[in-house]
């Protein structure tokens, strides 16, 4: 967790999008992560997406989805 944390804090501001258009969102992570965001459309549920980051776990890079709540 310790080096997992480390690696997060060095990944630049570029490595995070706020964004609610999938296609923006899905560019942040082509050539920064080797495997797809599996997303669901969510935003019919009530959580639109809000953005995305690459995160670390482990030692891997993976992309991370962010979703809001739409207060209602």
């Amino acid at each position: 967790m310790v080096v997992a944390s480390h690696l997060r804090a060095l990944m630049p501001a570029a490595d995070r999008c706020v964004s609610s258009d999938r296609h923006t969102v899905k560019a942040l992570f082509n050539g920064r992560v080797t495997r797809g965001a599996a997303g669901r459309r969510s935003h019919q549920e009530g959580f639109p997406l809000v953005g995305g980051r690459v995160d670390v776990i482990g030692r891997t890079p993976v992309p991370t989805l962010v979703y809001g709540r739409r207060s209602t």
